[in-house]
């Protein structure tokens, strides 16, 4: 994956997120193309630029505080 593609999955995990709706995990790599490993990789860069991302087990989504 390049940089553009990378900042293109961000942008689109982080409006998901925003909306509540990405789904578990593995529904969420689906959607965006990537493996599971590489979607944890992608979180972690993210909260890396300071957004808080964290996964609601109840909402079964990851949420942005």
């Amino acid at each position: 994956m390049n940089i553009t593609e990378n900042k293109e999955v961000k942008r689109k995990l982080i409006k998901l997120a925003i909306h509540k709706s990405t789904g578990r995990p593995k529904e969420l790599a689906d959607i965006l193309s990537v493996c599971e490993r590489n979607l944890y990789r992608i979180i972690e860069a993210i909260k890396d630029e300071g957004i808080n991302i964290r996964y609601s087990r109840p909402l079964k989504s990851y949420i942005i505080d």
